[in-house]
């Protein structure tokens, strides 16, 4: 593949601009395919955080240098949470999680490399393909995985890609209070 500098030179410093002026925080989206140079020499002076979906593109995040890394992906085999401990000694991780049983894997993964795991609660407001449902499920997650050693909840995470055409207005807007409850 071929990269334009000038291009991504362009969409980071706009990108940055735009989450410095609404007051949060950015964090770019990237994977492996982004070389090395590009991440140290045009995203890195920009931001320190990125994130990412698989645990080879957080390694590869975690190599080039990025100081705090967000994974959406899933991470529950045993190669995976091997790799995952060396990148949580590199990074601050922020792992989302939307199951009990990915908490405690999470948590035996952070007491084993001494290292703190921020969690966001992947809160579904979609197609009920991923997350857990917003209410009493997000809030019980949140509870029981504050309580796990090595990892602390930072917040929720809610994805509107999935968002199905045939939601009401009013079932979605329903939904956003309850993750904003949560939060």
């Amino acid at each position: 593949l071929s990269f334009s500098e000038v291009a991504i030179i362009g969409n980071v410093r706009r990108l940055n601009q735009l989450s410095v002026e609404s007051h949060r925080r950015w964090a770019a989206a990237l994977t492996q395919i982004v070389p090395v140079c590009v991440l140290r020499d045009i995203i890195l002076p920009v931001t320190k955080h990125a994130s990412c979906h698989r645990i080879q593109d957080a390694e590869h995040l975690a190599d080039a240098g990025f100081e705090q890394i967000i994974l959406t992906g899933r991470v529950v085999d045993t190669e995976s949470l091997g790799r995952l401990r060396r990148i949580a000694v590199q990074s601050q991780l922020i792992v989302v999680i939307d199951h009990f049983r990915r908490a405690e894997l999470l948590s035996q993964c952070a007491v084993q490399s001494g290292c703190e795991i921020q969690t966001l609660i992947e809160v579904d407001i979609g197609l009920q393909s991923t997350g857990v449902r917003p209410g009493s499920d997000a809030s019980l997650l949140a509870t029981a995985t504050s309580l796990l050693p090595g990892l602390r909840v930072i917040g929720v995470f809610a994805s509107a890609h999935d968002r199905h055409a045939e939601y009401e207005d009013a079932d979605v807007d329903a939904q956003w209070a309850a993750i904003v409850t949560i939060a």
